[in-house]
């Protein structure tokens, strides 16, 4: 199949992931956001950020599909995927977003775990503490409104 007609069958896949890519690296950014100062993430604005979300993943998905038909030429690929139907100039750029994102994406998810390690840790025995607080308060509320 020529590569101007692989793409041509594909485009909305590659259109999709591309997208779906942006979105899990704004997913790894909000859970940043509310690990980091969680009373900020309860007020903050969400609908800019989601409109900003959603720009980004059009305007990145936009290009590569717009590139990818300027450049899509007669050689013949076989099998008919994302990175195939790609030119090799055109490949190599997405390769390196991918793969830049996917990087993003897993050193923001090592910083939240690392976060809420640090967290828990600091107040593993506070929790406890509250914990059996308020089982405590709770079972002597029982036994004062059973008494009466």
């Amino acid at each position: 199949m020529k590569r101007v007609n692989c793409y041509q069958s594909i485009f909305l896949y590659c259109y999709s992931f591309n997208m779906s890519t942006v979105t899990i690296l704004f997913l790894a950014i909000d859970r940043f956001i509310a690990v980091q100062s969680p009373l900020k993430y309860r007020t903050a604005r969400t609908i800019p950020y989601i409109a900003l979300a959603i720009v980004t993943g059009f305007a990145y998905s936009t290009a590569f599909v717009i590139a990818g038909f300027i450049v899509a030429d007669d050689e013949l690929v076989e099998p008919c995927d994302q990175t195939m139907a790609y030119s090799t100039d055109l490949m190599t750029v997405w390769n390196y977003g991918s793969v830049s994102i996917a990087v993003a994406v897993f050193i923001i998810n090592v910083i939240d775990y690392y976060l809420l390690r640090k967290t828990w840790k600091r107040c593993k025995y506070v929790c406890f503490s509250f914990i059996l607080l308020t089982v405590k308060l709770r079972s002597n509320y029982g036994n004062v409104h059973r008494n009466k």
